[in-house]
């Protein structure tokens, strides 16, 4: 779990805790690799979602198998390792416990929310007038929790460089940039 604490200058205070759990475990190195490219795509794909948020529960991110182990430098052999961690990802409750005090009025307000990092998944078949498509063609989309996009979108979180993390051995060195990367907005730019 982490914990994210902001205070402004009134002295007022804002914090949330999120947590994920899942009866699959929690995501390992290649999973995270996984959603730093489906993450990486929701921010591509930013201006059709504003366009038809009001046609789904969440946001949604189109993409191919292909494309994925493609962004991730894999044989498409690995194709079937993506859809796992999908899979994984989309087995992770996610618990948010929001916290918000406003020195002004001195009022503190508590809201918890459990919802899923991936609120549901699906394909769309395409047929090219003489077959279907095979899987690896396919179009698949996950539809990603509000939250989860709308704290993206808005730049609550900071957008990974996914060139640059992927550019780096997995492991240690990755978190260490996604650590630097949540810094930017407090330290500019430059800091990662």
């Amino acid at each position: 779990s982490s914990l994210v604490k902001s205070v402004d200058e009134n002295g007022s205070v804002a914090m949330v805790k999120i947590k994920t759990q899942s009866n699959q475990g929690p995501l390992g190195g290649f999973d995270n690799d996984v959603l730093t490219v489906l993450l990486t795509m929701a921010h591509e794909q930013k201006d059709h979602n504003l366009k038809n948020k009001f046609e789904q529960n969440g946001y949604r991110v189109y993409y191919t198998h292909y494309e994925i182990c493609r962004r991730l430098k894999l044989h498409m052999g690995s194709a079937g390792h993506v859809s796992e961690a999908i899979e994984k990802i989309a087995s992770q409750n996610l618990t948010l416990n929001n916290f918000a005090y406003t020195s002004s009025d001195k009022k503190a307000v508590r809201k918890d929310e459990s919802t899923k990092i991936i609120l549901k998944k699906g394909k769309v078949s395409l047929a090219d007038g003489t077959k279907e498509t095979d899987e690896y063609t396919s179009y698949f989309y996950i539809e990603f929790d509000n939250f989860v996009v709308r704290n993206l979108y808005n730049d609550y979180v900071s957008v990974l460089n996914s060139n640059k993390y992927l550019a780096l051995s997995t492991g240690p060195c990755r978190r260490i940039f996604v650590f630097l990367s949540s810094k930017r907005k407090i330290f500019g730019e430059r800091f990662a």
